[in-house]
């Protein structure tokens, strides 16, 4: 039996009680990379309105290439833990975002999980 190489998994974490925003929940590696994992841990699960979470790709190219890669009413689903294995493979120039109005302002840590191709 052969065994697997070793894989040099990046882990980026972000962590707060307001809405997760584009513009600073994201991991943008500036190489070509595999997205592995995304995973979200809530301090209870949020009660109020619609709240979609949405993890997505902005394709670094052009916007017509943007790809939706989760939404997900936490709410509506009473998340408390989720982990996503997109297992995506992504260009240099792209950026996985995660967005969500976090109403109730539960405690939330995010981590994105990639690892550069060589």
């Amino acid at each position: 039996i052969q065994a697997l190489p070793a894989r040099n998994i990046i882990e980026t974490p972000f962590t707060g009680t307001g809405s997760l925003a584009a513009a600073t929940n994201q991991i943008a590696p500036g190489a070509a990379f595999r997205l592995v994992a995304v995973e979200l841990h809530l301090s209870a699960a949020p009660t109020t309105g619609t709240q979609n979470l949405v993890i997505s790709k902005d394709d670094g190219v052009a916007a017509a290439y943007d790809q939706n890669i989760l939404t997900l009413a936490l709410a509506t689903n009473a998340v408390v833990d989720l982990i996503i294995n997109p297992d995506m493979l992504c260009k240099g120039s792209d950026v996985i975002t995660a967005v969500w109005t976090n109403t109730d302002a539960v405690t939330y840590g995010l981590i994105f999980k990639h690892e550069i191709v060589v």
